[in-house]
């Protein structure tokens, strides 16, 4: 093993351990040694985005993609901080890049394709990237969500809730899963297969604000049956998690469709 080889393996157990300042030493250290080593520029960038230096990522990554422009997961770590600069537009150029070098990349570039395209609002699209990806990875539980969200803005409610069933197959726990489809069929007024769906996913592992907006979001679908006593316990047990929220949400009417 030469000496670059051996920063190289050594970033990379630096960044396993958490080190990520040591690791981009040690990347410097063998760029003082093989300036024109792709591999090393390309883990100094990943190494910088992950403490937010999103700028100084990329002028690495493109440092390595200038000496090796045929590797896609130089331009897969492209990605990350592109995302966080909010340059949408290149991400997805990025990953249709990775599309084109890499045959099996696809299992990664079209699930985030389509995300840039629902950051995008182009909704449609998006669904036709998640369709593509669910052809190569039809147990991408968070593919199906997603893919159900941009159908229910594109008004598609029946479809999206059919996602969401596919979603929850895969992950019965998934809180938004559950969330997310009761909302869908509250805009179908169809309040008891609500209830339910608000009902298993409060017996989940939710965070407090889940667990407020599903009690909400219960109790407008109980008041919707004129079941005003099962919802005023829904409140009633809101205040005793968060008074001041709680107060806020019985002012709200059902959520939006």
């Amino acid at each position: 093993m030469n000496l670059a080889d051996h920063y190289l393996k050594e970033s990379g157990s630096l960044f396993v351990e958490g080190r990520i300042d040591e690791a981009i030493a040690a990347c410097d250290l063998g760029l003082q040694i093989a300036p024109a080593d792709a591999r090393l520029w390309s883990n100094k960038g990943v190494f910088l985005g992950l403490q937010g230096r999103n700028d100084d990522a990329l002028q690495c990554i493109d440092r390595a993609l200038e000496l090796d422009p045929g590797n896609a997961s130089y331009w897969a770590n492209r990605c990350s901080p592109l995302e966080n600069l909010n340059r949408i537009e290149e991400q997805i150029a990025c990953w249709q890049l990775v599309l084109s070098l890499s045959p099996g990349g696809g299992e990664v570039a079209w699930f985030n394709i389509g995300c840039c395209l629902f950051d995008l609002g182009r909704y449609a699209e998006a669904v036709r990237a998640f369709d593509w990806e669910l052809l190569l990875c039809p147990l991408n539980a968070e593919c199906h969500l997603e893919k159900g969200i941009a159908l229910k803005r594109l008004g598609r409610i029946e479809e999206a809730i059919a996602c969401y069933d596919k979603h929850l197959e895969i992950d019965p726990s998934s809180v938004p899963g559950w969330k997310n489809k009761e909302i869908a069929l509250l805009a179908l007024r169809r309040y008891e297969e609500a209830i339910d769906c608000c009902e298993r996913a409060l017996r989940l592992d939710c965070t407090d604000r889940q667990r407020l907006d599903l009690l909400n979001d219960k109790a407008c679908a109980l008041a919707a049956l004129n079941r005003c006593g099962e919802a005023l316990e829904c409140h009633d047990f809101a205040l005793t998690l968060n008074p001041k929220h709680a107060l806020n949400l019985q002012k709200q009417g059902p959520p939006v469709a």
